[in-house]
């Protein structure tokens, strides 16, 4: 005897068909379909929470619709979501407030500190190439977050599987304001291990996170970009000497570009003079990296040369 393929997994289409309702805030639909759940199979734990969580959403919706528009109504909304919610739900609901963003005026300018934007909510559903449009469009329109915008893009390009893009972004989010940076929360987490790593160098707090640009480049995470000062304006007679260095930052800054200018001297121009003067300077500014430099710097080269075998 055949049996009736609908009747077996009735179940399980039912729920689904709840799901796919959820994921579209169809939420009385959802609703009635866990009751009809419910009914076949009282004690269906998936059901009755996706049932108290409808329920609970369909009220918040109808108090949504008769507040005043605004970021910070969305924002009430956001709040509201929870990890017990199911995630067919919570979808629908992000998609939902991005939707409601778009319409706001100039949406790429609507945060509400630590990450609630746009760019993020769409990172949150796994639409990383327009979060990355968004997260430009925030820092051409000269947002103030500067760096944490910087690392949200890059949190995009990892999410999108260009690492290298990604790294790019982290380190002018380092540069521009590493302070602002939300470290522990970067998607690229060898980008998140370089605090850890120059913490157990004996750097701590902002001093620490200030140095992570130099630091990422003697870790081979990030690059030197353009060097010598070149693209950024800096001409090496008009930079600060130790003596004017009051913060980290500014240390930090002018450590960068004295190495930037150290490699294209040991790279390109093969100035011994002036690369003698420049890592008087990166050593007198940071000795312990100045070392780390060294070191690196030194096993480059010997890669580079061919040994002799002795003669005989």
């Amino acid at each position: 005897m055949q049996l009736d393929l609908f009747l077996d997994n009735r179940h399980t289409i039912l729920f689904n068909t709840a799901e796919v309702h959820l994921r579209n805030l169809e939420l009385e639909q959802a609703v009635m379909i866990c009751e009809e759940i419910l009914t076949e199979t009282p004690g269906d734990l998936n059901a009755s929470a996706a049932k108290k969580a409808a329920e609970a959403w369909l009220q918040r919706l109808a108090s949504f619709d008769s507040t005043p528009p605004g970021i910070d109504r969305i924002y009430h909304l956001y709040q509201n979501l929870t990890e017990s919610d199911p995630a067919t739900l919570t979808y629908g609901l992000r998609a939902f407030m991005i939707e409601c963003l778009e319409e706001a005026e100039h949406p790429e300018l609507a945060f509400i500190p630590p990450s609630f934007h746009i760019g993020c909510l769409l990172l949150e559903i796994e639409r990383s190439v327009e979060a990355e449009k968004w997260f430009s469009r925030a820092l051409d329109a000269a947002i103030t977050e500067q760096g944490r915008f910087l690392a949200f893009r890059g949190d995009a390009f990892c999410m999108a599987g260009d690492p290298k893009s990604a790294r790019e972004c982290y380190l002018a989010a380092f540069i521009k304001d590493p302070l602002g940076v939300d470290i522990a929360c970067l998607r690229d987490k060898a980008v998140r291990d370089l605090l850890i790593e120059i913490e157990e160098e004996g750097f701590t707090g902002e001093e620490a996170v200030c140095w992570l640009p130099a630091w990422g480049w003697l870790k081979e995470i990030f690059s030197l970009g353009k060097t010598g000062g070149e693209g950024n304006g800096t001409a090496w007679d008009e930079l600060p000497s130790k003596g004017e260095i009051y913060t980290a930052m500014a240390a930090s800054r002018l450590w960068l570009e004295y190495l930037r200018h150290a490699e294209r001297l040991r790279t390109e121009i093969r100035d011994d003079k002036e690369l003698i003067r420049v890592r008087r300077e990166m050593k007198e500014l940071n000795p312990i990296l100045f070392d780390r430099y060294m070191v690196k710097i030194r096993g480059r080269e010997g890669r580079g040369c061919i040994q002799r075998k002795p003669a005989g």
